[in-house]
Parts: structure tokens; sequence; C-alpha cells
């Protein structure tokens, strides 16, 4: 083979292992996205998100009640961070129990907690926003049983009853 053909070779070579390094480690732009907001228990909802960052972000939760419910009825903390490769973080937005204990009136109901219109999730690096999201969307932070009485149940809760049989299919 002459060496012109070899230097060519060994030239595209090098910069396709160039190519391949550069796209591994630039992903673009962060982003970060709502995929699933789920409820676990009443006063306990998930919201998972998924994100592209050249780093191990940290994020926030910032939940929109609508009036004249307000937000410090609910308290939000990232349950859980994956890197590569699903690159999914696990948000929790909790009653504040400490707020339901302070806000039972003096007939005994509990004044409703935050009824969610929007949630906003903030990816940080440190205290630098990389990138934002925001998801529309409507419920009701539900008072765990634990901590209602029986006269309260129908006061505070937006279900009317919670089936205590498995669904279908499922043991």
């Amino acid at each position: 083979m002459p060496k012109t053909i070899k230097k060519h070779l060994i030239r595209i070579g090098v910069f396709i292992i160039a190519a391949v390094l550069v796209g591994s480690v630039w992903a673009g732009p962060p982003s970060v996205s709502i995929t699933n907001v789920t409820g676990l228990q009443p006063g306990w909802v998930r919201v998972t998100v998924s994100y592209t960052a050249d780093v191990t972000p940290t994020f926030t939760l910032t939940p929109t009640c609508a009036s004249p419910t307000v937000p410090d009825s609910v308290i939000s903390s990232t349950a859980l961070v994956l890197s590569k490769p699903t690159n999914e973080a696990f948000l929790d937005l909790n009653l504040n129990l400490d707020w339901v204990d302070k806000n039972i009136n003096s007939g005994g109901t509990i004044v409703p907690p935050c009824n969610v219109t929007n949630l906003q999730v903030d990816m940080l690096n440190g205290s630098t926003v990389l990138a934002t999201t925001n998801k529309t969307t409507s419920f009701y932070m539900d008072v765990p049983l634990s901590h209602v009485f029986p006269g309260q149940q129908s006061s505070i809760s937006h279900v009317s009853s919670i089936p205590l049989q498995p669904a279908a299919g499922t043991s």
C-alpha cells in the first residue's frame, strides 16, 4: 500500500475516533422533561423526569396550588437520581403532615391541602439552573388515612372509595 493512502487512512481513522469521543462527551444542551406523575398512596405523589446533562444534576420540584389551597401544605424531595444509561430522576411530593396538624379548624375538619395545578422541575448543577420544565395537571393531595378520623373522611378525600381487593390479573 502506498504511503499516501496509508496516511489518509490513518487520518480518517483519527477523525472517526475523535468524532465518536466528541459525540459521547457532548450530548447537546441540558434538558429535562416530566415523563410520569403517579399517586403512590394518599398524600404521596412520585414525579419521574428524564434528563440530558454532562453532569449528575440535582432537582427541585415546585407545585402550584389552586386558590385557596397553599403550597405550604406539601413538601418536595428528590428520591433518586439515576445517571447513565437511563438518565432518570424520581421526585416525591408529600403532604406536609405538620401543616395538616396545624390546620385542623375548630370544628375538627381539616383545611383542604394543595390542589396541584402545575408542576415545575428545575435541573441544577450546584445553584445554576441548567433546564426547567412545567407540566399542567390537576390533582388533590389527599390526607393519608392514618391522619383522618372517620368524621373527617368525607370533607377531605376526593376519592369516593378505595378497593380492598387486588386489581384483576394481580395477586
